[in-house]
């Protein structure tokens, strides 16, 4: 009875999955395949819906597919699928054509900013004291260390002595190897044109240093070294302080110092300080040897974000040894090493001693 094609509905006629070449036996392929000849079947692929056929029409159990023009697409039970069509559809019914995308313009990725770490070099050295002092001009110690602002011979003996010396073997051993690097930023990726954007400078000591080696240290600032209009007793109450107060925790262990970490306020937020500090550390972590810096208030939550943890806190009383008062939106580090040191009284500018154990070690 079923292996027979099926009567055609009146006022249709009967073709066959097989002689249309439609997609797969399936009849919901079938359905849309018919519903795309509007001109013949209006409304088929819209308006279908499905329903159990009975078996008063020979169709035994299939289930079969219909719309409200009479059209119909199913599957009996042997499998065979079929569409029935009102009989002024074409003869030859097609596959409808696959849809295309839209045209649309095609965006092209734009380069990835790019942010490299390399060694100083003397070309460098214009960049590296403009941004020195870009970066702690409205930093209110260095306002106090230069009273009427940095001078142009205060900028060039910045610039002469920040890069290393040719060291002895004694010197190294006593002194440590000074390492100057620089960040260049590349808007347009690394193949583009780049500009230094920050400096980093870092003194490794490979080996312990004798009580006698380190204990020698002493900081002693003077004019030849920091320029005419430093005030050499501000900066020996701070720079001063804040290394012998490293000195006294470090006590001569090997590791690698950061010094100082500066970066063009008008490029913040790029990633070059992090990189410059993440330099640092990988350096130390692959030597076996922790790291250690102070911290200003601005670079304390960037160097927890690395590790560091606190040793010590230097708390410059700024309001009243120089009466000075924080200006309105400052940050003097009021929520710094709080765990450690308390909190931060009025008037107070904190700076952190800070260490990092080597990766992976509590020591």
């Amino acid at each position: 009875m079923f292996g027979s094609r099926p009567p055609a509905p009146i006022g249709c006629r009967l073709i066959s999955a097989e002689e249309i070449g439609a997609c797969g036996r399936d009849p919901a392929n079938l359905i849309q395949l018919a519903g795309a000849h509007k001109h013949s079947t209006p409304g088929f692929g819209r308006d279908s819906r499905r329903v159990r056929v009975e078996k008063s029409l020979a169709l035994g159990a299939a289930e079969c597919w219909h719309s409200s023009n009479g059209a119909a697409a199913w599957r009996d039970p042997f499998g065979s699928a079929f569409i029935a069509v009102p009989s002024s559809a074409p003869s030859t019914i097609r596959p409808p054509s696959p849809k295309l995308p839209r045209p649309s313009s095609i965006k092209m990725a734009s380069p990835k900013p790019f942010i490299r770490v390399r060694k100083a070099e003397s070309a460098d050295t214009d960049a590296i004291v403009r941004i020195h002092y870009d970066a702690f001009d409205d930093d209110v110690m260095n306002q106090l260390m230069y009273p009427g602002g940095a001078t142009e011979a205060a900028r060039k003996r910045f610039g002469e002595r920040v890069f290393p010396k040719p060291q002895s073997a004694e010197e190294l051993a006593k002194d440590g190897e000074t390492i100057l690097n620089v960040a260049e930023y590349f808007p347009e990726g690394p193949d583009g044109p780049g500009e230094v954007v920050a400096f980093s400078k870092w003194v490794l000591h490979r080996h312990p240093r004798t009580e006698e080696q380190w204990k020698g240290e002493n900081f002693v600032p003077t004019a030849e070294n920091f320029g005419e209009g430093a005030d050499l007793a501000v900066i020996d109450a701070f720079i001063g302080e804040l290394n012998r107060k490293q000195r006294d925790h470090a006590k001569g262990e090997a590791a690698l110092f950061l010094g100082i970490l500066a970066c063009s306020p008008d490029r913040q937020r790029l990633g070059a300080g992090s990189a410059l500090v993440k330099w640092g550390t990988d350096l130390a972590d692959s030597l076996g040897i922790p790291t250690r810096l102070e911290s200003s208030p601005i670079g304390y939550a960037v160097y927890r974000k690395f590790g560091f943890e606190d040793v010590d806190v230097l708390d410059m009383k700024v309001k009243e040894t120089w009466g000075v008062t924080k200006e309105e939106g400052r940050y003097w580090g009021e929520n710094n090493a709080v765990a450690l040191a308390g909190p931060v009284p009025d008037g107070v500018m904190r700076s952190v001693i800070m260490r990092r154990p080597v990766k992976g070690s509590a020591a």
